[in-house]
Order: C-alpha cells, then sequence, then structure tokens
C-alpha cells in the first residue's frame, strides 16, 4: 500500500540500519576553531548556486577590509549571533539563532563580531 501512495519502507521496528550506508552529517559535529578564526565547508555545489558552511569563534573585524562578491549571499544563522555592516548603510545588523539576510550582489560589507566558544555557525546560500 505504500508503494502505492510513492513511498517506501525502509526498514521494520528496531531493525539496525548500517550507519556507514548512510549520507549522514551534522553542522554541530566539527570542533569550534580557535579563537579568531573560521572554517568553512561547502555542503552543495550546483552551477546556479553554493551552499557553505561557516564556524567562527570570537572574530573581531570591525576594521577589517569591506568585502564585496558577484553574486548575491542569503545568510542563515544556525548558532550563535553576529554583527554584519553594509558600506552604504549607517546602521549594523546583529542577527541571532533563525535570522535570515540577503546581502546584494556587488554589495560593500563585513562581519564586524562572532560569538565566542562554541562560537557562531551560519549557512550561506550564494546565487550565481
Amino acid at each position: 500500500m505504500t508503494k502505492k501512495w510513492g513511498f517506501t519502507i525502509n526498514k521494520r521496528w528496531g531493525e539496525i540500519i548500517n550507519s556507514e550506508s548512510l549520507n549522514k552529517y551534522n553542522l554541530f559535529s566539527n570542533i569550534c576553531p580557535e579563537e579568531n578564526q573560521e572554517y568553512s565547508e561547502i555542503l552543495i555545489q550546483q552551477t546556479s548556486f553554493q551552499l557553505e558552511c561557516i564556524h567562527s569563534n570570537a572574530s573581531n573585524n570591525s576594521l577589517q577590509e569591506w568585502t564585496c562578491q558577484s553574486e548575491c549571499k542569503w545568510l542563515l544563522i544556525v548558532q550563535g549571533n553576529l554583527t554584519l555592516q553594509i558600506y552604504s548603510q549607517v546602521i549594523s545588523y546583529n542577527l541571532n539563532v533563525g535570522d535570515y539576510f540577503l546581502i546584494q550582489k556587488n554589495c560593500e560589507y563585513r562581519v564586524v563580531r562572532t560569538d565566542p566558544a562554541p562560537g557562531t555557525i551560519w549557512l550561506v546560500l550564494f546565487g550565481f
């Protein structure tokens, strides 16, 4: 009956599936980077978009140079928070867990600060 509706049952109740055969990943499984450091990982890359996960620890870049990219950039805060500045605007944006923000292409911006350990984790979707 489940196949009729487009569903499949992969296991019986209590049956153990070999976890090595699953493509299972976790955004929180990496260790926190050193203070004032960050690392990024490309999660998905296609011709029209790229999804990246960035994990940073206590970044303080109020004097950092401005960044300008040729593609749109959509941010989603998964853990912690960060402060973002847009060059053409006077205010700063404080982004917390669940907040998202769209940076238009060719817009100058900088990440001013991120949380200390366990750090800030955010997803970045680049549109080409």
